[in-house]
């Protein structure tokens, strides 16, 4: 009888959470399809071959019989085959390289299937079904002309041209062994204008054309794209009570967030009097 492990997202997004068999040959992503069936041996080596000798690309999905253990994921990295990010116990993103092609055989022998990732894979439904996250949209120069404001009139035309191809904020997720450094080049050739970078998750935040997240998607650093999220506001009307506070703090639980470190985000004006 088969083994059930409930696979969640480990990539940032790119994988939803599922209960896949320990080798499953179908992987749900989050916006697309991974058909994995057994393929010969003659057709894992070709398609390894292909890859390490690839320049720009050189990230494949495996899927293997069993779960890898650390002594064949080091042999396997050894031989070139570097597992990256785990998609389902069985089931890795991994980038290949020019020692692959010495090992091919090695290599294949271990693998059920190998195949390429899909570009809509790594793109967040929102952004693959064409909206428009307008909440990162600039506007402020059309709006200030509207209300009668001043505005800069070279933003207000650039604001103007772009509102069928708009300037959009995303999170970028480069894959976890891309130097960001090389994925801020990529992007800035596609007109991209890095803002910041999320070095935990390897990734960047970015201002790019709407029209432009294919192109960023199908490039080979990249792992994953979802629109920004909005920007935070304060909320400290009743906030005590929309976290119900007051009831972790009294018994049983008698929590004060001692040794607990979490984001805070405050804004607005100081209240002498106020407890907190």
């Amino acid at each position: 009888m088969k083994n059930h492990l409930l696979t969640v997202c480990l990539s940032v997004g790119i994988a939803s959470a599922a209960i896949a068999s320990e080798s499953p040959t179908r992987l749900e992503l989050r916006n697309a399809t991974l058909d994995m069936p057994s393929i010969s041996s003659t057709e894992r080596v070709d398609r390894l071959g292909d890859s390490s000798v690839r320049m720009l690309d050189r990230h494949v999905v495996v899927r293997f019989a069993s779960v890898p253990n650390d002594l064949e994921k080091s042999e396997l990295k050894r031989d070139g085959l570097h597992l990256v990010t785990c998609l389902a116990p069985t089931v890795w993103i991994a980038s290949t390289s020019a020692a692959t092609v010495d090992a091919l055989d090695s290599i294949a022998s271990r693998l059920e299937w190998i195949g390429e990732l899909p570009t809509e894979a790594k793109i967040h439904p929102f952004l693959a079904a064409g909206r428009i996250p307008t909440w990162t949209v600039a506007d402020d120069a059309i709006e200030a002309f509207v209300g009668g404001r001043d505005f800069d009139i070279r933003r207000l035309a650039e604001q103007v041209d772009g509102a069928g191809d708009p300037e959009i904020a995303v999170y970028a997720i480069a894959h976890a062994d891309v130097d960001l450094v090389d994925f801020e080049e990529t992007i800035s050739m596609l007109g991209g204008r890095i803002q910041s970078r999320i070095v935990t998750v390897n990734g960047l935040m970015v201002r790019l054309r709407m029209s432009v997240v294919d192109r960023l998607a199908a490039a080979g650093e990249t792992l994953w794209i979802e629109p920004a999220m909005p920007p935070l506001e304060t909320n400290n009307d009743s906030n005590r009570t929309n976290t119900q506070v007051d009831e972790v703090r009294e018994a049983p639980y008698d929590l004060d967030g001692s040794g607990v470190t979490v984001m805070v985000y405050d804004g607005g004006f100081a209240d002498a009097p106020h407890p907190d």
